[in-house]
Formats: structure tokens, C-alpha cells, sequence
């Protein structure tokens, strides 16, 4: 109930206010939620320690405290996606790396994005939508269905197209053959049928989705971000397209896909580690399958 009720104060905040003031107030509400969710404090601090290596505790509980405030902001920002355009994009958007994106979608086999929980993803997909690409977004379902559905109504809002988790391959396969570019989130393994890939110098299960996906259709991948700036403008980033190996075993050829991929998203959670938005423990493989279908 308590997530239900913050998803909702957002939403109201973020329709209703000045987005200042709505991140203001959300920032009050992410040290509420800082002080009193002892397990996420404590697992943000846990996953902070490992990508920040020798970092002091003084860093850490500064940086965590810094995770939540900027996953209050992306919430602010995600129920105001019906009031964003092209204007918006142009004013507030720093775009790097657009020559990969045209690039991936010439190849003329659709096109895969990779990215993590870091920045503001969701934002991601819709300035793609905005500077014209088709787009589509594979969304998990929330264990709370209440916040399932209030989430899923406003990313339809934009024109991404919005595919559920639950058999959503059928839907990457005709997406892809239509030419659209399918984004997914790369971070989490919420099936357990992921591939084991150092991260941060330790092993963890990562989705073989995308670079499955890749290899089975031919399309590049693209890896990238959305990244809040100090001054809540943002800063797009997209690597060069990668291309599956189709000469070399299917097996081989995904894990050398996430090896290439993969470190990208690493160093762009490694130079903005509060903008990585996990709240469990990360490397510990009991709490990924407690939160798998959250």
C-alpha cells in the first residue's frame, strides 16, 4: 500500500504543480522513504560499496541518499510524459551518439536498445519516439497491480509502443521485422534464465534476452542512457551498434554479445552511481528472486 500511495502523490504532484515544486516535495518524500525503508537503505549502500570500490561510508550514505532523491525526481518526471515534446527534447536534451542510432536502423534488421535502471529510462524511449524512431518498450509487470496499471497508462500515453513482460518475445520478433527499435532493460534478471557475466568484478546472472534476440534476427544492439545533469536538464548517450556473430554457436555468440554490451552500461552506473535505481541487493541471487516479479 505504501508504494501505491507514493506512485500516486507523484502523479498528483507531477500533473498539478510546477515540476520545481514537484521536486522539491519529492525530495522531502524521498528521505522520508530513506529514513524508513531500512531494507533498501541498507541494500543501495550494499550495491554502492561494490561499484564504488574504496569509496568511505561518509560517500556511500552520501551517494544513497542521493539514489532515492533522484528516483523521486524520475517518478515526478515519468507522470509528466503527456506534457513533453519535441520543444522539450530540443531545450532540455543533450544528445550524444545519435550517428549509432541511424547507423543500427539502416541495417534494416530493427533495432535492439540496452539499458539499465540508471537515469531516467523511461524518458529514454519517448525522446527516441519524439525524433521520430519507432519505438518499443518492454514493461515488467509490478507485483502491485494497482501500480502495474497506473505505470502502463501513462507510458501508452506517447506513442511507444508498450509490450507486457509476460510473452512479450512474439511481439520483439514482429516489431523487429517491422524495423522498430525495441528497448530493453538489460540489469535485472527477473526469470533466472540469465547468463552469468562479471559486473563490478563479480559474477551475477544478467538477461540474455536482448542478445539472444540479436542473434536469432540479425539486429545490432545499441546501448545507452538517459542521465539526469546537475541542473535536471539530461544528457543522452548511445554507443555504436554492435553486431551478433552469426558464424560461431548461438550460445557463444550471445555471451559474446553481453560481453560487449555489458560493460557499457557498468561504466555509465560507475560515473553515476546514485542514478542507478536498484533497491535490493544487487549481487545476492536470493534477493533477485525475491524481487523478481516486483
Amino acid at each position: 500500500m505504501l508504494e501505491y500511495l507514493i506512485y500516486r502523490m507523484a502523479m498528483t504532484l507531477s500533473l498539478y504543480t510546477p515540476l520545481r515544486f514537484a521536486y522539491w516535495v519529492s525530495s522531502r518524500i524521498a528521505e522520508l522513504h530513506y529514513v524508513f525503508d531500512r531494507r533498501g537503505r541498507e541494500a543501495v549502500k550494499s550495491n554502492l560499496r561494490r561499484v564504488l570500490g574504496d569509496a568511505d561510508e561518509t560517500m556511500i550514505r552520501y551517494e544513497a541518499r542521493w539514489t532515492f532523491r533522484h528516483f523521486s525526481k524520475f517518478l515526478a518526471e515519468f507522470f509528466r510524459f503527456n506534457r513533453l515534446g519535441s520543444e522539450f527534447v530540443k531545450k532540455h536534451v543533450l544528445m550524444e551518439g545519435m550517428e549509432g542510432v541511424a547507423k543500427a536502423v539502416e541495417a534494416g534488421k530493427g533495432v535492439i536498445l540496452v539499458t539499465g535502471h540508471v537515469g531516467n529510462w523511461e524518458l529514454g524511449s519517448l525522446i527516441l519516439s519524439e525524433l521520430g524512431y519507432d519505438v518499443t518498450s518492454v514493461a515488467l509487470f509490478e507485483k502491485n497491480e494497482r501500480v502495474s496499471a497506473l505505470l502502463n497508462h501513462h507510458r501508452a500515453q506517447r506513442g511507444v509502443e508498450i509490450l507486457p513482460a509476460g510473452g512479450f518475445l512474439r511481439g520483439c520478433y514482429r516489431a523487429l521485422r517491422s524495423g522498430r527499435i525495441v528497448a530493453l532493460l538489460a540489469d535485472r534478471d527477473v526469470t533466472g534464465g540469465g547468463v552469468k557475466i562479471d559486473f563490478f568484478g563479480k559474477p551475477v546472472s544478467l538477461p540474455q534476452g536482448p542478445a539472444r534476440l540479436s542473434v536469432r534476427t540479425g539486429a545490432p544492439i545499441i546501448a545507452g542512457a538517459l542521465l539526469r545533469r546537475p541542473n535536471d536538464s539530461w544528457h543522452c548517450i548511445v554507443s555504436d551498434p554492435i553486431f551478433p556473430d552469426t558464424e560461431i554457436d548461438q550460445d557463444d555468440a550471445v555471451r559474446s554479445l553481453m560481453e560487449k554490451y555489458v560493460p557499457t552500461i557498468e561504466n555509465i552506473i560507475r560515473w553515476h552511481p546514485c542514478q542507478w535505481s536498484i533497491f535490493y541487493d544487487f549481487w545476492n541471487p536470493n534477493t533477485q528472486a525475491d524481487t523478481a516479479d516486483e
